[in-house]
């Protein structure tokens, strides 16, 4: 398979990691890559970097734009790649040697609309995998059952740069990133796989996501935009399951809006209970993915502020 991938490596202040992360795709042994850094408006020298790697290797496209955001950073890519298949890398990760060859090898029997990956947390207390138990290499899966055989096994994962992605199918789908909220993947992701006609999956991890101190904020105003971007993202999954889903599989899907409604309220205090139209003791009792989650739901439900600090 000679088919060219594009990689989207979106660069914004991060000079200290930028040149790992670019050399573990310029390494690649799949070499047919277009490599597209979006500079989002470096100050700390990362925009120099990205100009000193493009002299180096003609494969690198540079483009520097003014502070939209991953999202934003993300799209402009999109809209500039010319590589059939796309694949996502922050800036301050890096990827195996092998990842690409691993994607196309795939890609070669299945022309899949995306191709699920699997990745390792790095931090400092030691490396946990990202990784799927339930799925079968080899097999195509549409966007809703991967997506069912994911939140059944509780291994539904959000980040963007754990896929490969048809270029064309993101475009006939108009599957671009929302600029301007926080967590931008958990809403991108359930759009994407109610589109997905074929998924498919690669075994074994080949991201590599480096979690480092200093990461989380304590600006109040930035948590408040990050609950009031997350109830946002979950209305909005509500009326697209609604809409989209015959009901033995939209209760699934509904379980993990539960979920994530009760992780991002605890994790960021949200003790308003109705913020998401819809969910009620009722919902809960008859969509919790299981006798834990509904035993949490019911206790949101009833008590809130001693649920958001347990």
């Amino acid at each position: 398979m000679d088919v060219r991938f594009s990689v989207i490596i979106p660069v914004y202040n991060t000079r200290k990691y930028l040149e790992k992360c670019i050399d573990s795709v310029i390494q690649q042994d799949y070499t047919n890559l277009e490599i597209i850094l979006v500079d989002d408006g470096s100050t700390d020298g990362s925009e120099d970097i990205c100009e000193k790697y493009a002299g180096k290797d003609p494969r690198i496209i540079v483009i520097h734009q003014e502070n939209r955001g991953l999202s934003g950073a993300r799209n402009t890519g999109i809209k500039k790649a010319t590589g059939r298949y796309l694949l996502f890398v922050d800036s301050d990760d890096y990827i195996d040697k092998d990842s690409v060859s691993r994607f196309a090898t795939v890609l070669q029997t299945i022309k899949a609309d995306v191709v699920v990956g699997e990745a390792r947390s790095i931090s400092e207390v030691g490396t946990v995998p990202m990784t799927h138990r339930n799925l079968t290499f080899g097999r195509i899966y549409t966007g809703i059952e991967y997506s069912i055989c994911a939140i059944k096994d509780r291994s539904w994962y959000a980040p963007s740069w754990l896929n490969m992605y048809s270029r064309d199918f993101l475009l006939r789908n108009d599957l671009f990133f929302t600029e301007g909220i926080f967590h931008e993947d958990l809403e991108y992701q359930a759009r994407l796989f109610l589109s997905a006609e074929k998924t498919a999956y690669l075994c074994k991890p080949f991201y590599n996501y480096v979690s480092r101190e200093g990461s989380i904020t304590n600006d109040s105003r930035i948590e408040k935009k990050k609950i009031k971007d997350v109830i946002s993202t979950l209305n909005k999954w509500m009326e697209l399951f609604e809409h989209s889903l015959n009901d033995p599989d939209r209760r699934i899907f509904n379980g993990m809006l539960i979920k994530q409604f009760l992780y991002f309220s605890r994790l960021y205090g949200n003790t308003d209970r109705r913020a998401v139209k819809g969910i009620n003791i009722s919902f809960i009792l008859k969509n919790s993915l299981d006798l834990k989650e509904m035993i949490k739901g019911i206790l949101f439900m009833l008590f809130p502020e001693v649920y958001v600090r347990l």
